[in-house]
């Protein structure tokens, strides 16, 4: 069974999709890259589905297909997305992305009462020392040379989602969180229940999220996962357009079409992050339990902690690369 490697490709290609992200981010601003992302990776989906079942739209998908990956769309891309994206601002990033912990077995209690499919006593293992890995490496404080207190953890997008500029003060808009990496570790910010309800919303929304897509990926007749891609890209680029429109951005993304480098960055990250990475993430749902595949793909901190060592020449203590271990051992658990 190849579901676990669709998983961790998943994970790969976030960790290359949320570095594109907010390099486009830093130089147009993530409003306009939210928003792109969607329509470059939609347009990519439309020419590879004409070329392979010859119509630019997954038409054959039944309206319960349909009604269940828009569902998930709206709850990975939007309703998760911007509960998470609020609650870096309020709670602070690292204990936001420790909330976002939850997701997995938010996804396998939802994926248990709703299909009636349980975990094994080794997946729920699994599970917890590979969040147990993750939790440290983004806990981890950067060596002093590195002239900050908080360590370059890139978290996952969305997660889409499901799914991304650097955490700003408390005043800035919810959406200048699109390619957000790990903030501070001294960002201690104020602990309050509305600030835990957002953390829970954002896991929520992606752990059933993904159920979703799972129920309309089992549902006859057979849905190609690109297709099932692309019909929940479309309720994100939906309500994500409303919401630019609303907030008076719409000029932004004109300016972000004239930016050459900032195009090519965020094609990239479209094409890692919601063309591949989220239609692995489709496949693997169908063939593996829910909770093990989101698990799994909350690696992505883990994963640029090589990027950081060479590429990016950052200094990484040994506490991340112990949890990167322990998250490696996790994972091994779950491939088992």
């Amino acid at each position: 069974m190849y579901g676990p490697y669709l998983a961790l490709g998943t994970a790969a290609c976030w960790m290359v999709s949320a570095l594109a992200f907010e390099n486009a981010s830093r130089r147009v601003g993530s409003v306009p890259v939210n928003l792109l992302r969607l329509l470059v990776a939609f347009a990519l989906l439309m020419l590879l589905n004409s070329y392979r079942f010859g119509q630019p739209l997954p038409l054959s998908a039944t309206t319960t297909q349909w009604n269940y990956l828009l569902l998930s769309g709206l709850l990975g891309f939007f309703v998760g997305d911007l509960a998470l994206f609020r609650a870096f601002v309020v709670l602070g990033a690292r204990v936001s992305t420790l909330l976002m912990c939850l997701a997995p077995p938010i996804a396998a209690v939802t994926e248990w009462l709703w299909l009636g499919n349980p975990i094994t006593a080794l997946q729920v293992a699994g599970m917890m020392v590979t969040l147990a890995g993750v939790a440290w490496v983004v806990f981890e404080k950067p060596a002093p040379e590195d002239g900050r207190e908080g360590a370059r953890v890139t978290s996952a997008p969305h997660v889409e989602f499901e799914s991304e500029a650097r955490l700003g003060g408390a005043g800035t808009t919810v959406l200048e969180y699109e390619a957000m990496p790990i903030a501070n570790a001294t960002d201690h910010r104020r602990i309050t229940p509305f600030a835990i309800f957002l953390g829970v919303v954002a896991a929520v929304g992606q752990g059933v999220g993904l159920v979703c897509t799972k129920v309309a990926m089992s549902a006859p007749p057979h849905l190609d996962a690109f297709a099932a891609t692309q019909i929940r890209i479309i309720a994100g680029i939906v309500t994500f357009s409303g919401l630019v429109v609303l907030s008076g951005r719409l000029g932004d993304c004109r300016n972000a079409l004239k930016d050459r480098k900032a195009m090519l960055l965020l094609s990239i990250g479209a094409i890692t992050g919601p063309f591949l990475g989220v239609s692995m993430l489709n496949k693997a749902v169908e063939l593996i339990p829910s909770g093990v595949a989101q698990t799994i793909t909350s690696l992505v901190p883990v994963l640029i902690i090589p990027v950081s060592i060479f590429i990016l020449k950052e200094r990484v203590k040994w506490q991340a690369i112990i949890g990167a271990l322990v998250a490696v051992a996790g994972v091994a658990m779950l491939v088992m």
